[in-house]
């Protein structure tokens, strides 16, 4: 069962995360509100090495110029670790063109928070938009 945590119209909680960023020697660590000022679509997808998900990740990326022309900040996210991002984007070739953060979730703490987080661990597919106020604008869980 989902629990929509957020609604619409609210400001978003500050979380500090780390994630994984092609080309990076380690994982990076940066907190939500250093996006202040731009718009932020954060999205959650359930797992690392599953069936659909690269191909969600890729047409992200595919579509990650038009986002930065726009002024957003592109943000992918699962309750997987770094090491597993990784590992998942250096075998898979679908997923050479992600440029944007993928957030390692593995406290859970953010899919709790923006209410995606399934009993099983894992996330359910969600869009966030943020504006550059740190207000939650749109929502859309799948």
């Amino acid at each position: 069962m989902v629990r929509v945590a957020l609604r619409i119209g609210q400001p978003v909680s500050d979380h500090s995360v780390q994630a994984y960023v092609r080309g990076e020697p380690a994982p990076i660590v940066f907190e939500l509100s250093s996006h202040r000022g731009s718009w932020v679509v954060l999205f959650f997808y359930p797992g690392d090495f599953t069936f659909i998900c690269p191909t969600e990740l890729a047409a992200f990326a595919k579509r990650h110029d038009d986002f930065i022309r726009e002024g957003a900040v592109l943000l992918a996210a699962s309750t997987n670790s770094c090491f597993s991002h990784k590992a998942w984007f250096e075998i898979d070739p679908r997923l050479a063109e992600v440029r944007y953060p993928v957030i390692a979730d593995s406290l859970r703490e953010l899919s709790h928070s923006f209410g995606v987080l399934l009993e099983d661990g894992a996330a359910h597919r969600g869009t966030f938009i943020i504006d550059p106020d740190g207000v939650l604008v749109h929502i859309s869980i799948t």
